[in-house]
């Protein structure tokens, strides 16, 4: 696939039963504003040449059998990432911590992290003042990004929903 050709916009592919890798070539599909890959058996990483897709609104790869980190790159050209809204990477086999430049996307909204082997805090990412004044400044009136995480693993003081193996609670439920 040549770089630049790929004039998909919107790709919608869950519920698919589709096996394999994601393709590094995804990387190539640079107007792509939404990647649902959702409720498949995907299996090994998620590629860095996501963090390539500058106009990407939304990564939903929930579902799958998806192993390793997330990767760093997924904040990357956080400048040019005007609306970068919702990443769900829930219900799979990553592990690690959670990369600190996704704390550069100051459009997030929705963020799940849920049922994973994730460890460590989010905190320094997204409940800092830092993170917070970089989000008013950015958008008028922004409502809170909302953040599902397995708060039994990690550390999130602005979690507003955490999951554990019974299911997923209000963090005010507590």
């Amino acid at each position: 696939m040549t770089p630049g050709i790929c004039l998909i916009l919107k790709s919608r592919l869950d519920n698919n039963t589709m096996t394999g890798t994601i393709p590094t070539e995804i990387g190539n599909c640079d107007n792509l504003i939404q990647l649902v890959l959702a409720s498949n058996n995907f299996s090994g990483p998620l590629p860095s040449e996501l963090g390539q897709l500058i106009e990407l609104e939304t990564l939903d790869v929930h579902n799958n059998s998806l192993t390793g980190t997330i990767p760093s790159e997924l904040g990357k050209w956080y400048h040019l990432k005007k609306s970068f809204r919702n990443i769900s990477v829930a219900s799979n086999q990553f592990e690690g911590t959670i990369p600190t430049e996704l704390g550069r996307l100051t459009t997030l909204e929705y963020l799940d992290l849920s049922d994973n082997s994730f460890v460590g805090s989010v905190d320094e990412i997204f409940c800092s003042q830092t993170y917070e004044n970089l989000r008013s400044s950015s958008l008028e009136e922004q409502e809170p990004i909302r953040i599902f995480s397995d708060c039994e693993e990690i550390e999130c003081t602005c979690c507003l929903t955490c999951c554990n193996e019974t299911g997923c609670f209000d963090d005010d439920d507590t």
